[in-house]
């Protein structure tokens, strides 16, 4: 498929949403909760953080890494609270390095997918500057990649997918904003998801940082149902115009900008059935964040 534009993606919107809009009722989706929002408490106390995670209502969660156990450890831990884990984020070393253990660890967590969490910087970048953060610094390797570096990023992901495949477990790639940076006429996520397979490599859809890069997410998942598979629903509010910086305003589900009736229902459209609630910044403890923002997201989705 030719790449999307983001003038095409606006453009297609009206046409797009009105037709996910005609569609007959269906089961409402079920959000589950990127484990990511809840920083360090997964590792200081697996089974109570997972215990008060099921006791909010969700069933389903995302890791971020195993907090320092096996995945035997944690897939036992899971079972304790009644929790499934249908996707798991793993960094591009061990997606590089021991891929094996990685397709094992998925089958034992019950992941039917491996998300990489980001994009890795391309062969030959230069390392961070003394002082430098890793967000100031990912910014200008992303600010630097040009179409052949995402295309050839994509190559790579393809051969990882491929050797996941075999072991019944797919790749998801998850986008921060550098992605919706233009490259001509398309974007850097455009090059991705046109130069990888979709029988092998799938999107996991960051609504908060697709509206921080400018983005209309309910009008991106209509375009491009074909490879946004999962989601991360992440409510923001910017500070000023689209920027590919790598920075946002996190805030609980509801109090953004994110029309969720609206992406919703495009996510329903399109049979997305991976949700995760994440949020990266907060102004109260993270329990009762993320459980507004479950409450929120669940009224809204029924």
């Amino acid at each position: 498929m030719p790449p999307l534009s983001r003038r095409a993606v606006l453009a297609a919107a009206p046409a797009a949403l009105a037709a996910c809009a005609t569609l007959p009722g269906r089961v409402p989706p079920v959000i589950g909760l990127q484990l990511f929002s809840l920083g360090d408490m997964v590792e200081r106390d697996l089974d109570g953080t997972l215990a008060a995670v099921a006791s909010i209502g969700f069933r389903t969660v995302e890791t971020a890494g195993l907090a320092g156990r096996t995945a035997s450890q944690f897939r036992a831990a899971l079972d304790r609270a009644g929790l499934e884990a249908p996707a798991m984020h793993v960094g591009w070393d061990a997606l590089t390095g021991d891929l094996e253990t990685v397709a094992r660890d998925a089958r034992t967590l019950g992941a039917a997918h491996v998300v990489l969490p980001t994009f890795p910087p391309p062969d030959g970048a230069s390392g961070a500057a003394d002082g430098q953060g890793w967000s100031e610094w990912m910014a200008g390797v992303g600010a630097a990649m040009t179409a052949d570096d995402w295309r050839r990023l994509a190559d790579r992901m393809n051969r990882i997918g491929r050797d996941l495949s075999v072991s019944g477990v797919r790749l998801a790639y998850h986008n921060h904003d550098p992605e919706f940076r233009p490259l001509g006429d398309a974007t850097a996520l455009d090059v991705l998801m046109d130069a990888t397979d979709p029988a092998l490599v799938d999107f996991e859809l960051d609504v908060g940082w697709a509206v921080t890069g400018g983005l209309d997410p309910a009008a991106l998942i209509a375009a491009r149902s074909d490879r946004i598979r999962l989601l991360h629903l992440k409510d923001v509010r910017p500070e000023g115009p689209p920027g590919f910086a790598l920075r946002l305003t996190s805030v609980a589900a509801g109090t953004g900008v994110v029309d969720w009736p609206r992406l919703l229902n495009a996510a329903r459209a399109a049979g997305i059935a991976l949700m995760f609630l994440e949020q990266e910044q907060f102004d109260r403890p993270r329990l009762e964040a993320v459980e507004a923002g479950f409450d929120f997201l669940t009224r809204a989705a029924g």
